[in-house]
């Protein structure tokens, strides 16, 4: 923790917060003096959002006539703000008061953090608006800012009237669209600034989402003597995504980060906090890793009147990461009836912490590894309807529990999670799609070659006269049927698969050989042909890609095909659980059991396994 100077801070209550009055005069020794008001009765101030740097404390400025340290970074902003602060710099209202978490909170002072951190929404929303601090101007800043201007001005030039970035049309990228719009080929120099612009810190830290979402007015982005206002960026970036530039290796990831803020920025609608969490989890970062649920506290529903808060989601700095998501993720949970949290907690850990977690808690700490790399969930957040509020949850035909909530049990431990379920099946074979965890580059790569194996397991169970009924599941279960992502109806979907599949065993003998003797039907492949017309290989490719990724194909022992964790092995269970609308696998350990991982069995995904009351509800518990 940070050492201030002693004696600069006293104790205040909690609902007051300190504002840091700037000194005009850059001549003057302080640059500053700190003040104590309640914070429903503050002044007209700013509110800072800027990335906390790991350079350590090399500069320091006077406040209140003690030298504060701060990092260089920081310090320069301070001089910036002195500029700011005087009738006619360019900021209306000048600065006279600014909000900076790192000087305005005491922090080495864990319950003043806890009971600071609370008010973070009431901070940010009742600022004048959130001012940005990317830092000194570096060489190529001013121009990174310039060439962010003249794409907007391509965006606007093409959409005039657009007033939500759901309204932009969505497209392909093409180098003859891209010539076209004006502008550069891609070794112009001014990508490679925009890169170095949107590689910035601040651009994945988790602490500026709700920085910039609660800002009543346009936050300003501040870059050296650069000022630039945010909307302009959000356009930018959300014009990007949906005409297809950030698929492109040349663009940013970063960039998405700002398109993700954007979405969150509605007035009047707040998302629950397992939807926040999901959303951001794999794509921003901390430093105390407690703070990937705290730094996201001000924007929940959860939240919205901080004095009702529920005490599992207080701000607490004195409990280890640990317990912190121990804590939230039972909570949420319990409250949604709901599993779709637990897509989030990977069997294989992955995250920068050893936390030792149970296996059923999400793990939202830093990833190891890029969000790229990760398996798609088969759960998201579902925002795009604004006539309803978001939340997280599975696509509406995914039934397997049949609607039916959580019922969750008392447990005095913890770590563990008592709940009623259904054990309805034990998988008996498993093939990995990419056993040698390849990254998703490369396995796009190998994706075909994986298939083969894949598909010599998924023959075992096809029979004579049931050539359609085979594939039709297996391209549903290699897809984990959301052909609704690539915007088309299950039957244009499964001609894609059949399309697929017979261009692909006419590409390898041996596998129409082998399809040819299990179906007992030397012109079983011309039934593949006649029903794939109109079906286009790729659209389907993609999809399998998507959602085999990190996943193993399984068969159980009732002839069952589907798509589960990579880890899974023979003879773990397949298991439905009120609350959660896919099949689970689970593995016996001891008297409990642990969670693997969420599948995809098509032959369970209607919930007429739980409607034909064939098998017993019973407790399990999972550690």
């Amino acid at each position: 923790m940070e050492r201030h100077p002693t004696g600069l801070y006293d104790s205040i209550s909690h609902d007051h917060i300190r504002l840091l009055r700037i000194n005009s005069d850059a001549s003057a020794l302080n640059v500053g003096n700190l003040e104590v008001v309640a914070v429903e009765r503050a002044p007209p101030y700013y509110a800072l959002s800027h990335c906390w740097s790991s350079e350590g404390l090399r500069s320091a400025v006077r406040i209140d006539n003690h030298n504060f340290p701060l990092c260089a970074r920081l310090a320069a902003g301070i001089r910036r703000f002195q500029d700011l602060s005087t009738e006619g710099s360019g900021m209306s209202p000048p600065i006279k008061h600014i909000w900076i978490d790192q000087i305005c909170i005491n922090q080495a002072d864990t319950s003043e953090r806890s009971s600071q951190v609370r008010l973070m929404k009431k901070i940010y929303s009742q600022a004048i608006r959130t001012l940005i601090w990317l830092g000194p101007e570096l060489g190529s800043s001013s121009t990174a800012w310039e060439f962010v201007d003249h794409i907007y001005n391509v965006f606007r030039t093409q959409n005039p009237d657009i007033a939500t970035s759901s309204d932009i049309p969505p497209g392909i990228y093409s180098n003859d669209s891209h010539t076209s719009l004006g502008l550069p080929e891609w070794n112009d120099v001014r990508w490679t600034y925009l890169r170095d612009l949107v590689g910035l810190d601040w651009f994945s830290r988790i602490w500026v989402i709700q920085e910039v979402v609660l800002s009543p007015k346009d936050p300003i982005i501040l870059h050296g003597k650069v000022s630039y206002r945010w909307h302009r960026l959000a356009w930018v970036a959300a014009w990007m995504r949906r005409s297809g530039y950030t698929r492109l290796a040349d663009i940013p990831q970063d960039l998405l980060n700002v398109d993700t803020i954007s979405n969150l920025r509605h007035p009047n609608r707040r998302w629950p906090l397992d939807a926040l969490l999901s959303y951001t989890q794999n794509k921003f970062h901390a430093t105390d890793q407690r703070d990937k649920i705290y730094g996201l506290l001000g924007l929940a529903a959860e939240s919205q009147e901080p004095s009702q808060l529920p005490d599992p989601l207080r701000p607490d700095y004195e409990s280890d990461v640990r317990e912190v998501y121990l804590r939230v993720a039972r909570f949420l949970t319990e409250k949604s009836g709901s599993l779709s949290l637990w897509s989030r907690a990977y069997g294989a850990r992955r995250s920068s912490l050893h936390l030792k977690l149970p296996s059923w808690c999400p793990d939202w700490s830093d990833l190891s590894v890029s969000n790229s790399e990760l398996e798609k969930s088969l759960s998201w957040v579902h925002f795009q309807d604004t006539t309803r509020p978001a939340y997280l949850g599975f696509p509406e035909h995914y039934l397997a529990s049949a609607g039916l909530k959580l019922k969750h049990h008392k447990v005095a431990d913890n770590s563990k999670f008592r709940l009623s379920g259904m054990v309805v099946d034990r998988v008996i074979r498993v093939a990995p799609f990419n056993a040698d965890n390849s990254s998703r580059q490369k396995f796009d790569e190998i994706f075909e070659s994986q298939l083969i194996r894949v598909l010599e397991e998924a023959m075992t169970l096809l029979k004579e006269k049931e050539i359609t009924s085979w594939a039709n599941s297996f391209v549903k279960t290699t897809s984990a049927e959301h052909y609704n992502l690539g915007g088309r109806t299950w039957d244009q979907c499964f001609k894609d698969g059949l399309s697929f599949l017979y261009d692909f065993l006419l590409r390898n003998e041996a596998l129409m050989s082998l399809f040819l003797s299990q179906c007992g039907n030397e012109r079983a492949s011309d039934l593949l042909f006649t029903q794939s017309r109109g079906g286009i290989p790729e659209k389907y490719a993609a999809l399998a890609r998507n959602f085999c990724f990190g996943r193993s194909f399984i068969i159980t022992s009732r002839g069952k095909m589907g798509i589960g964790p990579l880890k899974t092995l023979a003879n773990d269970t397949v298991s439905i659980i009120p609350g959660g609308n896919v099949p689970y696998i689970l593995r016996r350990q001891g008297s409990g059991w642990k969670f693997v991982g969420e599948s995809y069995i098509a032959a369970l995904i209607n919930g007429d396994a739980i409607r034909s009351c064939q098998y017993s509800e019973e407790i399990l518990e999972l550690w």
